[in-house]
């Protein structure tokens, strides 16, 4: 017979697991896909692996189109977390390091890894389970990190003419030089 100081006994020791295990997995770090450049300003070392696999999640490459990788998507979003209010720039790492975190995928998805450890289809699967989340925090978070990787993305001139879009109108002195050459020829 179970007497009640042993149920105790027993639920406190199955809480301290469940508190050890919970611990761990908040502390699981991303992976390490290539070595943080030291131009990185705004991003720690690991929220820039942890937007890294975000970015390779959302802009994978393929059909000729380069990977997020190839186009430093990292970068540029750093570089424009720069220019952002200390609030703001404060509120997008804490939507990285969410994403990136082991025990809030364990508790909203019943994944025990890190979103940065995913590649390929889990990536995907995980991104979309995100953005599809009943829970609109979740969706918020998706559309923040989405938007500012696909605007660094396509922002490069490397991917325009895949999207059909012949580049930015030429403004002063080049549109007087490209106005020249084109009456010289």
């Amino acid at each position: 017979m179970i007497t009640r100081r042993t149920l105790l006994k027993y639920g406190l020791s199955g809480s301290l697991v469940l508190a050890a295990g919970s611990v761990t997995l908040g502390l699981r770090g991303p992976r390490v896909r290539r070595p943080r450049p030291k131009t990185i300003r705004a991003l720690s070392e690991r929220e820039f692996h942890a937007l890294e696999a975000i970015a390779l999640g959302l802009c994978p490459g393929g059909d000729s189109l380069p990977d997020a990788a190839a186009l430093d998507v990292v970068g540029k979003v750093d570089t424009l977390l720069t220019t952002m209010p200390a609030a703001t720039r404060a509120e997008v790492k804490q939507v990285i390091a969410l994403m990136d975190n082991a025990l809030a995928a364990t508790v909203l998805e019943g994944r025990t890894v890190p979103l940065s450890h995913l590649e390929g289809p889990a990536l995907e699967r995980a991104l979309e389970g995100w953005r599809r989340s009943r829970l609109s925090v979740r969706r918020t978070a998706f559309k923040a990190v989405h938007k500012l990787c696909m605007s660094a993305y396509w922002s490069d001139p490397r991917v325009y003419a895949h999207c059909g879009y012949p580049g930015p109108p030429a403004l002063g002195a080049r549109a007087a030089t490209a106005r020249a050459s084109e009456a010289a020829g």
